[in-house]
């Protein structure tokens, strides 16, 4: 008797595109996460049938556990990095929102998704000239500064707005070619 050797199901994606379909699962989340910051589960959402966003769902056994949204702006601003003022606007990575569910923090499921707003930065560097991944955060949220900070993003405007809720907007960035 020949015994045919059946291959193991290939493991769950650890991160997959968003889609519409994800639509419920990015509101709840959104409350949860930003509730105290504004009313985040209204509007983002609906970033996930804009052209212009990228967004990625982490999963843990297929269940999806958190979120990343990303898109291409320009900007005209110095870094602390650059040596000269860019002669035209340039492109950057924007991290317009990344939440993990509290019951999975710390499992690497927001390293995974920043990771993979850094890489795609990288391949379109090589592409548009992608300069730099920024994202914003508020100067109360402690536990996400320290999280950016370890992943390399450094502070390029301690006053970078204000949030809805009334806490002020840091600006941080990193260069893609770190």
């Amino acid at each position: 008797m020949v015994r045919r050797r059946i291959p193991a199901a290939p493991p769950d994606p650890p991160i997959r595109e968003g889609t519409p379909a994800d639509i419920p699962f990015v509101r709840e989340l959104s409350r949860q996460a930003f509730d105290q910051f504004g009313d985040y589960g209204e509007f983002l959402p609906s970033y996930l049938e804009h052209p212009s966003v990228f967004t990625v769902i982490a999963l843990h056994q297929g269940r999806p556990v958190g979120f990343l949204m990303l898109a291409l702006v320009a900007s005209s601003r110095v870094m602390p990095w650059e040596e000269q003022v860019p002669e035209a606007e340039v492109l950057d990575a924007e991290v317009l929102a990344i939440a993990v569910l509290e019951e999975f923090h710390g499992q690497g499921h927001g390293t995974r998704l920043l990771q993979h707003a850094v890489t795609s930065a990288q391949s379109w560097h090589q592409v548009v000239g992608v300069r730099s991944v920024q994202l914003n955060v508020a100067h109360t949220n402690h536990p996400a500064l320290t999280f950016f900070r370890k992943m390399g993003f450094i502070e390029v405007d301690p006053e970078d707005g204000v949030y809805p809720r009334g806490q002020r907007s840091i600006r941080m960035a990193r260069p893609v070619t770190q």
